[in-house]
């Protein structure tokens, strides 16, 4: 009977064992070291895992991650995850406190909300750019990415609007 239950609790142990929890920090540093691949699995990985799949961080990591995704290599859906992942992060974290943090080689506070300006600002620019060098249509669809993302900025669909009338192209 001894054994039986030896043997019962080395298989509970090698089972939870087994089960490791990712390193959702690791997905960040792979990020920083614009290992996209590595930070996408590793990111994958804690979405599905029961221990990580509802702390704010590893939505907040999954933003960025899939954010970079989109900005680097134009993965298709990647748009679309990361800005599910920043919404899932802010109802787990409304308050933004648990993920949070203070960069500081430039003084400025890091969180969701900053993390999805960047992204605007991305296709914002991109915009101006394309609209400076007369990429009308070009310049428009970025205004409407933009407004895509911050929705509460009227600026980035006003401009799509005026891109689309400048282009020539009525919707």
């Amino acid at each position: 009977m001894r054994t039986v239950l030896t043997l019962i609790l080395a298989a509970v142990c090698v089972v939870g064992y087994a089960q490791k929890k990712p390193k959702i920090n690791q997905a960040l540093s792979a990020l920083e070291k614009g290992e996209l691949a590595e930070a996408k699995s590793i990111i994958d990985a804690a979405i599905a895992h029961e221990k990580t799949m509802n702390d704010p961080k590893t939505w907040f990591y999954r933003g960025q991650i899939y954010a970079s995704l989109d900005t680097t290599s134009g993965e298709p859906g990647a748009m679309e995850e990361s800005l599910k992942a920043f919404d899932k992060a802010m109802e787990l974290d409304p308050e933004q406190k648990a993920t949070s943090s203070v960069d500081y080689n430039t003084g400025q506070i890091v969180n969701i909300d900053s993390k999805r300006q960047g992204y605007y600002a991305f296709y914002y620019g991109k915009a101006v750019a394309e609209y400076n060098a007369e990429n009308f249509e070009s310049a428009a669809d970025n205004f409407t990415t933009s407004f895509y993302i911050m929705p509460s900025d009227t600026n980035a669909i006003l401009n799509a609007a005026y891109s689309y009338q400048a282009a020539g192209v009525t919707k």
